[in-house]
């Protein structure tokens, strides 16, 4: 059998790079109370999945690593 890659499954984490913090230019951050969108939701107790026959929307909150969502199925 002939070996054709060497390295853990790609994309792998720990090819992450680093470049220095003033080169980023991040995107304007919006105060969440100035959200009009009347899909969003403002804390983790409004996170919830709703049911319209074929469509399912999932209304879910995230923060960093993680992830709200109801408990009901």
């Amino acid at each position: 059998m002939e070996l054709l890659y060497d390295f853990p499954t790609y994309p792998e984490p720990h090819y992450a790079v680093m470049i220095k913090a003033d080169k980023l230019k991040p995107d304007k951050i919006y105060k969440l109370e100035e959200n009009r969108n009347p899909h969003a939701i403002k804390a983790a107790e409004q996170a919830r999945v709703e049911r319209k026959g074929k469509r399912v929307d999932v209304y879910m909150l995230a923060v960093r690593t993680h992830f709200t969502r109801t408990s009901s199925r």
